[in-house]
């Protein structure tokens, strides 16, 4: 090593400890916040558990299928036709059915 990057190499020495320090902090908080966190997650696994629950009791396997790809998959409405050979209009037209006919239910 050549002496300037000796003096570097000592120089990260205070910059290794305050980054230590912070992210101690940063733990710490992350610590304190765990319970509130965790119950956080849990309200957002029942919210995702019912959501699909209602989904997955829906009669119409047609529509059921299709909501399951776009609302819990992710899927994009392009490939949701790619995959079950339906124009893109008619995925949008089956979805728009299927979330009327439920939305009469959840109220």
């Amino acid at each position: 090593m050549t002496k300037l990057q000796t003096k570097k190499y000592f120089e990260g020495y205070l910059i290794n400890m305050a980054r230590a320090q912070h992210l101690k902090r940063e733990l710490e908080f992350y610590i304190a916040a765990a319970p509130s966190i965790k119950k956080e997650i849990a309200e957002c696994i029942k919210r995702s558990n019912a959501i699909e629950g209602v989904i997955i009791s829906h009669s119409d396997i047609c529509e059921r299928e299709i909501m399951l790809r776009k609302y819990v998959y992710g899927q994009t409405i392009e490939r949701i036709a790619e995959e079950l050979c339906y124009s893109e209009r008619q995925i949008q037209r089956i979805l728009g059915s299927a979330v009327e006919k439920i939305s009469v239910k959840i109220k």
